[in-house]
């Protein structure tokens, strides 16, 4: 009795070994008597499998034209937004340059800020300018301030 992978011998639960049982096996095989056979049952089992590959190769090529068709539509589907996303930007960037060529140089920029003579005469006086109170004015001192409070109470 040969030993199974843990080293304990196999039986079966008649107590034959695997020899015996394979032995025995192979005997019936060579006695099994073969019937006539119904050569309507061979053919409608070939008829079965050739159905069920010409049946695979029909769902096979839907599948590929159904995925053709949805990929084509998506292709036309994602083209059509990018030409309204085009549109779109393009409407924005006319915008955007009509609103710069709308816009002052940067010479009537700095005109502007700095006055007619530029950055370097920004300080010089101007016409309509104050030109001060004139000689007879003198600003009140700290002690004029002080008299006015006193004079209305405060300490």
């Amino acid at each position: 009795m040969p030993p199974n992978r843990n080293g304990l011998p196999v039986t079966t639960p008649e107590g034959r070994s695997n020899d015996q049982v394979a032995a025995t096996a192979t005997n019936t095989t060579n006695r099994v008597q073969r019937g006539p056979v119904d050569e309507r049952l061979i053919h409608l089992a070939r008829e079965l499998a050739e159905d069920i590959g010409n049946r695979a190769a029909a769902d096979k090529a839907a599948f590929e034209q159904a995925y053709r068709l949805g990929f084509e539509s998506g292709v036309i589907v994602g083209r059509g937004q990018l030409e309204a996303e085009i549109l779109a930007e393009e409407a924005r960037f006319k915008q955007h340059m009509s609103s710069i060529t709308r816009m002052r140089s940067h010479a009537e920029l700095e005109a502007l800020r700095w006055g007619p003579g530029g950055r370097e005469h920004f300080g010089d006086p101007r016409p309509g300018d104050f030109e001060g109170f004139g000689a007879e004015y003198e600003p009140p001192t700290t002690s004029d301030r002080v008299r006015v409070r006193d004079e209305r109470g405060a300490a």
